[in-house]
């Protein structure tokens, strides 16, 4: 079965907003798009994400959203918001105890398969929060071993200045 996926980069600010909200829904009927996942770390003014900037995420067709290391510069969203949203996602290789959550199976019915999204951080400023292509492979075989997931894909994507890694696992 073949699932088309949609990965939108760093949207940025009100800018970066206005274009999601304007090409993107014709953009996933174009190209018949099943799922769609952004990084909203920075959607909100270039620095962090509001409930209302991930609202309209959500209603321009976004599925999930994954953040970093700003999600955090709107604390209020943090308590509000992420650990009551289950489609955002802070890193997963965050230390215990972190508001949110790292990643989200999400039921998309229209294709009758289920698709885990598992949000990874790590950088050059974040050593701790590193985690290497072995540990990777590592925890995705795990993560779909726990959830009898029968197939994994993987796709690595890589900003810049940090490492940003988005696992998909594919039920189906």
């Amino acid at each position: 079965m073949e699932i088309n996926v949609l990965f939108i980069g760093d949207v940025v600010g009100e800018p970066g907003l206005r274009i999601v909200e304007m090409l993107l829904p014709n953009f996933k009927k174009m190209y018949n798009v099943d799922f769609c996942i952004a990084n909203g770390e920075n959607v909100a003014d270039g620095k962090g994400i509001t409930p209302e900037t991930a609202q309209r995420l959500f209603k321009a067709g976004v599925n999930v959203i994954t953040t970093g290391n700003h999600v955090w510069d709107k604390l209020q969203f943090v308590k509000d918001y992420l650990i009551n949203e289950p489609n955002i996602l802070r890193p997963l290789n965050y230390p215990k105890g972190t508001y949110g959550k790292g990643y989200v199976v999400y039921n998309l019915p229209s294709r009758n398969v289920k698709i885990a999204v598992i949000n990874l951080q790590g950088g050059f400023s974040f050593t701790r929060l590193i985690v290497r292509l072995e540990q990777l492979k590592w925890r995705l075989l795990k993560f779909q071993r726990r959830r009898k997931l029968s197939s994994l894909t993987c796709m690595l994507m890589r900003p810049l200045k940090k490492w940003q890694w988005v696992g998909i696992l594919m039920e189906g």
